[in-house]
């Protein structure tokens, strides 16, 4: 007997969401606001997954340094919810970082999350230890989105 299958399918594809100088010479602790928007109100993709490229100029905090990202959602399609650095809900994403100088990359979460219905921005906050580098280009927020695709049996 044959079974459908669910598989994911990529539907956005590594899309860039900052700018050359967004998350350039962020010190510790400090939150960004993050310009790109991600409309997810009319294709209503169900999961979402970052890709990060960070670099810093000392390497950060071995075993706790991570990144925080919050869903900055729109409630009308215009107005937003508050993004300041006194957010009141916990982080949609911890993102851990790696205790080096260098360039690297982390995808995560391993298994992309759900994404939200809605017209929304991500609020960054750097918790590394550490201040992101200070030159154009090195530290960018990337991100896919996924859907399932239920197969039919064959």
């Amino acid at each position: 007997m044959a079974t459908n299958q669910l598989k994911w399918k990529t539907v956005v594809e590594n899309t860039c969401l900052t700018t050359a100088t967004e998350l350039k010479n962020i010190t510790n602790t400090s939150f960004v606001a993050i310009a790109g928007v991600i409309d997810n109100r009319a294709d209503l993709y169900q999961y979402i997954q970052f890709h990060l490229k960070m670099h810093h100029q000392s390497a950060p905090t071995a075993g706790i340094g991570a990144y925080s990202l919050w869903f900055i959602q729109s409630y009308d399609g215009t107005n937003y919810e508050d993004a300041s650095s006194a957010i009141s809900k916990p982080p949609d994403i911890i993102v851990p970082c790696q205790a080096v100088a260098t360039s690297y990359e982390i995808v995560w979460p391993a298994i992309p999350t759900y994404a939200p219905p809605t017209k929304f921005k991500i609020l960054f906050q750097n918790i590394s230890g550490q201040t992101t580098e200070n030159s154009n280009d090195n530290n960018h927020i990337y991100y896919s989105m996924f859907v399932d695709d239920v197969q039919a049996a064959t």
